[in-house]
C-alpha cells in the first residue's frame, strides 16, 4: 500500500483552495484547486518520476494528456 500526503484546507466542511498530493518520497502526484467542494480549473497529475502524466480542466472538460515515452501532446474531448 503506497501512503500519500496530502496538503489542502477546508472551509464549512467542504475542500476549498490548492490542495496538493504527494508521494511518499515528497514528489508531486496531484495538485488543484478546489471551489465549495468541486474540482475547478487545472488540475496537474504526475507519475512517481516527477513527470506531468495528464493536465486536466474542470472548467471545460477537457483534457490534455502528456505521453511520457516521447512527450507528444494528445487531445481528448471526455464524454459521459
Amino acid at each position: 500500500m503506497v501512503k500519500l500526503n496530502l496538503e489542502g484546507n477546508f472551509v464549512n466542511d467542504l475542500p476549498e483552495g490548492l490542495w496538493l498530493w504527494k508521494y511518499p518520497d515528497g514528489k508531486k502526484k496531484e495538485e488543484g484547486i478546489f471551489t465549495k467542494g468541486k474540482r475547478t480549473g487545472v488540475w496537474n497529475f504526475y507519475d512517481d518520476a516527477g513527470n506531468m502524466t495528464l493536465e486536466k480542466n474542470y472548467d471545460i472538460e477537457d483534457t490534455l494528456q502528456v505521453d511520457a515515452d516521447d512527450s507528444k501532446f494528445l487531445d481528448k474531448k471526455l464524454r459521459p
